[in-house]
């Protein structure tokens, strides 16, 4: 008797940026408990940088929204963690990077580009609310497949105070600046 073939899907490295953790003394997690919680869900090499709430891991079975969502609802039972996950695949940052609307600017001085990771893309609505504030040099651009929004702003001028806290899908628990 034969068997059947077994369908092999392969391991699909994942970066997971977690909105809001280790900063200021709230919503405090460190890195091994991240790193074991994800070995404990099934998956693998699991790795953290700094006390950033920034990881990579590989997995089979889950990708994207879906992802996402599982990652969510397992910290909240799990670590009693209330977190947003931003997961995207390593050729998603690379389209990111790609997609820049600073190039120029990034080169010559990328220390003052800001990239939000949404969990949708941004309403045109919300992109020219968010302009109207501004009132220094900074520039706001939604370009690219990748629900994000890049930011350019001068080092002497600060961003308004509700960057990522606009209407709809563009607020702190779907943004993630890095």
């Amino acid at each position: 008797m034969a068997c059947a073939p077994q369908l092999t899907v392969p391991l699909t490295t994942h970066i997971a940026l977690l909105r809001g953790i280790n900063v200021g003394g709230h919503r405090s997690v460190g890195m091994t408990d991240l790193r074991n919680f994800l070995a404990e869900l099934g998956f693998d090499d699991a790795r953290s940088l700094l006390q950033s709430g920034n990881l990579v891991f590989n997995s089979k079975v889950r990708t994207g929204a879906e992802l996402e969502r599982f990652l969510e609802s397992e910290a909240h039972d799990r670590l009693s963690l209330e977190v947003d996950f931003i997961v995207r695949t390593p050729d998603e940052w690379k389209s990111v990077i790609r997609q820049n609307p600073f190039r120029k600017e990034a080169e010559r001085d990328p220390g003052h580009l800001v990239v939000m990771f949404l969990k949708s893309a941004p309403d045109v609505n919300d992109i020219v609310a968010l302009e109207a504030e501004i009132r220094g040099p900074e520039v706001v651009r939604a370009k690219g497949k990748q629900p994000s929004v890049a930011i350019l702003y001068n080092k002497l001028a600060r961003l308004p105070r509700h960057v990522g806290e606009l209407p709809g899908d563009f607020h702190p628990r779907s943004a993630y600046s890095a």
